[in-house]
């Protein structure tokens, strides 16, 4: 059974508003944020560093000072800092945000572990082949 945090992160990516390519010019980038965002959620999934990590930076701790993070999660975010998030009147404003959010910390809480790091890498493979 998922935590709620984890269950949180789980319909926040199910919820991310995705405009049609044609509305939109970061399509490609916001899916690969969501898809990050997901694989995220499954790497902490039932990895109590993880979860645990989670709860800190929820609870408004920083990330562990563990140095950089591996590749695979300094590249998921990169993308996430390249997006560029709307400001002012936008009518999905209240969704990006929280949602961008949560991926970056989701990112930091699988940092903090290297079995959720693992994880995370391997579904990314999984669905890359």
């Amino acid at each position: 059974m998922p935590t709620e945090a984890v269950a949180v992160l789980r319909e926040l990516a199910r919820s991310f508003p995705i405009p049609e390519p044609g509305w939109h010019g970061y399509v490609e980038e916001m899916r690969a944020c969501r898809r990050d965002l997901e694989d995220a959620a499954e790497a902490i999934d039932s990895d109590p560093v993880a979860s645990a990590a989670l709860e800190r930076l929820t609870d408004g701790d920083g990330p562990a000072d563990a140095g950089a993070p591996p590749a695979a999660v300094a590249a998921a975010l990169d993308r996430l800092e390249a997006l560029p998030v709307p400001e002012g009147e936008h009518p999905f404003l209240d969704e990006i945000v929280p949602t961008l959010q949560a991926a970056r910390l989701a990112l930091h809480a699988v940092a903090a572990s290297r079995e959720a790091t693992e994880r995370f890498v391997s579904r990314a493979r999984a669905r890359s082949s």
